[in-house]
């Protein structure tokens, strides 16, 4: 389900790329080589496999010699990255005024490798640009690993790194900080003094600025809680660091009480919901009763049959009560068990009520609300007309296919907040793989704006889907001939992935050398039940 962090494909007639100044990348023709490319020495950043070097005339020969149409790609790629050098020299899109300032707000997936991509560009006069990372926690959650964290396979660390971790050497600043506000950015005034005000104000809650020439906006989403009468009072969401915790926590206590086996009710019966359901049964399913409720006629309706079939086979050897066309309707407390209480629908059974002792509410996701305040300091709700930021009515940040918002000139969104305007909205799938492939863009386009380059739109490459059925187990899909893995396979995949994946090369050999000695472990000596 990743993509490589190589340089989004660039148009007949685009702009020298500003990745590299000496060599042309070439693009990897295959999903598999998507997967595994050799990962640069540089923090968090990820390279292509081969390169055609400018000078080199044994490349040419060997350019020649391959078929026409991959000649024609690769030597216009070789081409301008060659003159990549002259016309970052000659180009005047900087301004000349000073390096500019990108204020990236959000420090997910979208908003870490965006930052991390930008840090590694080519600047015009090495006149590299003022980076900052805001975000209001201190660790980057590396989220498809919670699974492991529960499970107690990885440690904190190796799920949640720290951002000075993380950044260090990369000469992107971290701001720990919540979001109070967004100023907009004045698009007037010529002189020195005018030139300081058109700067945009990020506000955080503690009453610091900071100011940007170009914002990019990445604060994800969360769960939607509001669905049901009382979910958001009695159901927990399973979607950030604080919740693995909590629901760990639960988990352990659960564990250690040897009176009765508590109950935990998992609500929605997609992807985060079967992968947070087999986990659990993988690690404790003989201390908890695990139910799944989904209003659905199946579990993960939009995945492949084959990935269905293999997730209901670690269900139902994990011994979930899964209960398909079951809609729950309210939650609350039962007064004489003190437990919680979930009224539901079935299709076929009509109301019924059923008790648990953790809700986990995994159904329904809704963007993180962008703050906005006017010069006059007056929040969005005291003065609508001062909002500079285009939405839809869900609250998604509305762009164009470049992943600009539509509107502005200078701010951008990526991630599970941004929508593509059009006649039909297009929204992808909230997932990590969608993040990682539109930080490329972003980035491209925030280095091509900046240095009046064009900019690129977006091109979304579906490269298949992985899920976690365990700590040896999981089920991969691959968009190759339908090709579907499943057990120790699928799984060794999955993690290979995650390790390729993570933002730094040193995180990426940890989290390897972890997850090999483990597995060698259990070869040599079963892991016992819970």
């Amino acid at each position: 389900m990743w993509t490589t962090a190589s340089a989004p494909t660039s148009h007949k007639g685009a702009s020298p790329s500003p990745w590299t100044s000496r060599a042309a990348s070439a693009q990897p023709q295959t999903s598999i080589e998507k997967l595994f490319m050799k990962k640069k020495r540089t923090p968090g950043l990820i390279t292509d496999v081969t390169r055609a070097s400018c000078a080199s005339s044994t490349s040419r020969s060997s350019i020649r010699r391959t078929s026409s149409t991959m000649t024609r790609r690769r030597r216009e790629t070789r081409d301008r990255s060659c003159v990549c050098r002259a016309a970052l020299g000659s180009n005047g899109g900087n301004g000349g005024g000073g390096p500019k300032k990108i204020c990236i707000l959000g420090g997910g997936f979208g908003g870490l490798y965006t930052a991390l991509r930008l840090s590694t560009l080519v600047w015009p006069g090495n006149n590299k640009p003022e980076i900052s990372l805001v975000d209001m926690r201190d660790r980057f959650v590396f989220k498809p690993l919670l699974y492991e964290l529960l499970t107690e396979e990885l440690d904190l660390d190796e799920v949640a790194p720290r951002f000075e971790n993380v950044l260090s050497n990369s000469g992107i600043k971290f701001v720990k900080g919540k979001v109070a506000g967004l100023r907009a950015k004045d698009e007037i005034g010529d002189d020195e003094e005018e030139s300081k005000e058109q700067l945009g104000k990020v506000v955080l809650e503690n009453g610091s600025e900071i100011a940007y020439d170009y914002l990019v906006v990445a604060f994800g989403s969360g769960t939607k809680l509001d669905l049901v009468e009382g979910a958001r009072e009695h159901a927990s969401p399973f979607c950030n660091l604080e919740d693995a915790i909590e629901l760990k926590s639960f988990l352990r206590t659960s564990r250690d009480d040897k009176k009765a086996k508590r109950t935990v009710a998992i609500v929605g019966g997609g992807v985060n919901g079967v992968e947070l359901a087999a986990s659990l049964c993988d690690k404790y399913k003989n201390s908890i009763n695990i139910q799944m409720l989904t209003p659905g006629g199946d579990i993960l309706e939009s995945y492949p049959k084959p990935q269905r079939q293999n997730a209901w086979n670690s269900l139902s050897l994990g011994r979930v009560d899964v209960r398909l066309g079951t809609k729950v309707t309210k939650v609350d407390v039962d007064p004489d068990s003190e437990r919680y209480r979930l009224s539901v629908e079935n299709v076929e059974y009509g109301k019924d009520t059923l008790l648990a002792d953790k809700i986990l509410w995994t159904a329904g996701q809704e963007p993180v609300p962008v703050p906005i305040v006017s010069k006059e300091g007056k929040g969005e709700e005291e003065g609508k007309e001062s909002s500079f930021f285009v939405r839809n009515k869900n609250g998604n940040v509305l762009t164009d296919a470049t992943l600009r918002m539509v509107g502005s000139s200078y701010v951008f969104a990526l991630g599970d907040i941004a929508v593509q305007d059009g006649s039909q909205e297009k929204k992808l799938s909230l997932t990590a793989q969608v993040a990682f492939q539109q930080s490329d863009y972003v980035a491209w386009n925030v280095w091509s704006a900046i240095n009046g380059q064009p900019l690129l739109p977006f091109q979304y490459q579906h490269l298949g889907d992985m899920m976690s059925l365990g700590a040896s187990e999981a089920t991969v899909a691959l968009p190759i001939g339908g090709l579907n893995l499943t057990g120790l396979p699928a799984s060794l995949l999955r993690k290979s992935a995650y390790v390729y994946r993570m933002p730094t090369l040193e995180a990426g050999v940890k989290l390897g050398v972890n997850w090999a000695s483990k597995l060698i472990r259990e070869q040599l000596q079963p892991s016992k039940l819970d």
